[in-house]
């Protein structure tokens, strides 16, 4: 099934195709075997060329793309899954260009690996190298999220010395003047998107001074944050999310994504942290009066403006989080059943809590699901519990295979996807 949030990645995709097809005719395109590959190394390079681009420009973290994907979460794993779909395609590239020539001249296609005097060719083979590199990187390896994200910023370099390479060789790109002008103008942007990100992001994006106010163990491993602002403050819907950085030698710099506990609109920011790294396992430690940076707040992750005025949330592990936030702003015209999936209750944070809350809040009923003992949820143990699925709203917040799979299953059972809504920003945080 065709995802919606993919729309404008396939439309990117599709207009070189569509330029390059009225550039010739098709039987000269495909007239025999090598014409054939010598084609599909040409489209694989124009639309791995224009998703890299996209790769670029949605990892400036701008804020309208909130509402063209849905959630900037969203428009993150769009990124992230684009990267190597680009990588693909533009491997697919000179390999099938070489194959093409291998009939007419096997020294001919050999040379176009090895011989380095043609620097239009040269700037393709260091880009898709820089590039290979860099997405092995993100996919393979478990690095420090700051290395990781210093390995990100050559991406522009790759992409910048690819676009040398699709401008300065013989191609469609030099005779077909509106591909030509497709493929330089969505290359501006990406470039103009990626300096915005690197060089002029910390001047034209504001960060809110804080401090912090307080830290205590919510549950075993997890620690909560409150941070009190100075001077001006954050005004955060329920079920948002902040990114920090402190102010600190332990916990050095780093800008980290996390989901507010806080109820809509206080005062005080309040987040909690799981040990899951490095990282997170410092903010124990973190001490009381620490400056800290706040950017957002981000995420649309909240109960208002839904289809529904039912709606079952599906919390796994350190997914509760945002779901506090929205128990302790719920209103009278929701009817929400929280799902909360653990491995024991020592681990539960906030379980407590939202028991108390659901006793004062008749709109909210909590079920703990210890998966210990009940095995993992799935659709079928919520049956049991909501009357209609197609007539209510999911949200869903924890770990990635387990949000795939609620996905599905909800998609199976006959929920429409619009009626499901995730927070995921697991990869980049």
């Amino acid at each position: 099934m065709f995802d919606k949030k993919y729309t404008i990645p396939f439309l990117i995709g599709i207009i070189p195709i569509i330029l390059w097809i009225f550039q010739m005719p098709l039987l000269d395109r495909f007239a025999g075997f090598s014409s054939i590959l010598r084609s599909l190394g040409q489209l694989s390079g124009l639309v791995g060329i224009s998703l890299f681009a996209l790769v670029l420009i949605l990892s400036a973290r701008l804020k309208f793309f909130e509402k063209i994907f849905g959630s900037l979460s969203n428009a993150y794993n769009i990124h992230h899954n684009l990267g190597g779909v680009s990588l693909v395609l533009l491997l697919i590239h000179p390999i099938s260009l070489m194959l093409a020539y291998i009939p007419v001249s096997i020294k001919f296609a050999a040379n176009l690996i090895l011989d380095i005097s043609n620097w239009s060719i040269n700037f393709g083979k260091i880009s898709l190298a820089l590039m290979i590199i860099l997405l092995i990187i993100t996919f393979f390896f478990k690095i420090a999220y700051q290395k990781w994200k210093l390995t990100h910023k050559f991406l522009g370099l790759a992409f910048f010395i690819g676009g040398l390479h699709a401008f300065l060789i013989p191609s469609d790109v030099s005779s077909n003047i509106w591909l030509r002008y497709y493929i330089l103008g969505f290359s501006l942007i990406a470039i103009l998107a990626y300096i915005y990100r690197t060089v002029f992001y910390s001047l034209f994006v504001k960060k809110y001074n804080y401090l912090v106010k307080g830290r205590k163990s919510v549950a075993g491993g997890t620690t909560e944050i409150i941070l009190e602002p100075v001077g001006d403050e954050i005004k955060a819907e329920a079920g948002q999310y902040i990114f920090v950085s402190f102010q600190d030698d332990l916990l050095g710099r780093e800008v980290h994504p996390f989901s507010l506990v806080s109820a809509r609109m206080s005062h005080n920011l309040i987040f909690a942290a799981k040990e899951l790294g490095d990282y997170t396992s410092l903010l124990k430690n973190i001490r009381l009066g620490t400056k800290a940076k706040i950017e957002g707040p981000y995420g649309k992750f909240n109960f208002n403006n839904r289809n529904y005025k039912n709606q079952v949330w599906i919390a796994g592990g350190i997914g509760i989080t945002p779901f506090v936030s929205l128990a302790r702003s719920l209103t009278s015209d929701y009817k929400v059943t929280l799902f909360y999936t653990f491995k024991n209750e020592e681990e539960a944070a906030y379980l407590n809590e939202l028991k108390e809350i659901a006793k004062i809040n008749p709109n909210l009923s909590i079920i703990p699901w210890n998966s210990s003992h009940l095995g993992n949820i799935n659709v079928e143990s919520i049956k049991n519990h909501c009357l209609d699925l197609n007539q209510t709203d999911f949200y869903i917040c924890g770990p990635v295979l387990m949000m795939n799979a609620f996905k599905n299953q909800l998609k199976q059972s006959g929920v429409f996807e619009k009626n499901i809504i995730s927070e995921e920003f697991s990869l980049y945080s």
